[in-house]
């Protein structure tokens, strides 16, 4: 038997302004989500993918050649017991200070081999790894370069002690970068990029350009394309295109392409 249920004017009111809602919003959108999903999917299936600029891992590959050079997995310490092992030395004879004539010559031979496996390495804490002083490194080091007949100039040449910093710096790296990858603060570099009169191809602190962006403004500035427009279109600074242009020596190319 049906039962008389109460209704009162509020729970009217509102059954009233859910149904006036429903009528202006309307039908709702029913989606379908499977799909969608497969839109999506076939989308990202067939989207052209970009290739990375040319040298893009020029530095993840200057970084994993350093570290996989002997140096960098073994420390000064354990260098120096291995050389002592593989010659037939007495370790404890080559850190002591026994200053007769075959153990210099020996302590000479350990001293040049650490220094040629750790080249960045300072003579002052090369002097406090081997209990000496710099003065003694420094001779002992000049000493067996010359049995060596190696150049006293040439032992402490930047190219000796950074070898790939030329072509570090010709790829675009940062001083930052090669500091890192030497392990040694940016102002180390920096001066020996001065000893090298590598100065300016550093371009001062803008970022070098990828080289193939070097050759596309190359071409329109020999063209003659006023430096303004480069600038706008690479979105680069005119500061950085005057750079570009003394360090590159485009002016006097133009110069004779005008003439000719």
């Amino acid at each position: 038997m049906n039962q008389m249920v109460t209704i009162s004017y509020e729970d009217q009111l509102k059954a009233q302004t859910r149904a006036r809602r429903l009528r202006l919003m309307g039908k709702p959108k029913v989606v379908n989500v499977a799909k969608e999903v497969i839109k999506e999917a076939e989308a990202r299936k067939y989207a052209t993918r970009r290739r990375p600029r040319a040298y893009a891992d020029a530095h993840v590959r200057a970084w994993e050649a350093y570290h996989s050079r002997p140096a960098n997995r073994m420390t000064i310490e354990e260098c120096q017991k291995q050389i002592c092992e593989r010659e037939g030395f007495d370790f404890d004879l080559i850190m002591s200070h026994n200053r007769q004539e075959h153990v210099v010559d020996q302590r000479d031979f350990v001293i040049f081999e650490v220094r040629e496996m750790f080249p960045n390495v300072s003579k002052s804490e090369l002097a406090r790894r081997f209990g000496k002083d710099h003065s003694c490194i420094h001779h002992s080091l000049n000493r067996e370069a010359e049995r060596r007949g190696i150049d006293e100039k040439d032992l402490t040449s930047v190219d000796r002690a950074y070898p790939t910093l030329r072509e570090d710096i010709a790829n675009g790296l940062s001083l930052r970068e090669i500091a890192n990858k030497y392990g040694v603060g940016s102002a180390t570099i920096g001066r020996k990029v001065r000893l090298l009169g590598l100065s300016d191809q550093l371009g001062g602190r803008k970022t070098r350009l990828p080289q193939h962006v070097i050759d596309a403004i190359e071409d329109e500035y020999l063209s003659g394309k006023t430096g303004r427009d480069i600038c706008r279109r690479y979105h680069i600074s005119q500061g950085h295109m005057r750079d570009m242009v003394r360090r590159y020596g485009w002016s006097e190319l133009r110069e004779k392409a005008r003439a000719q």
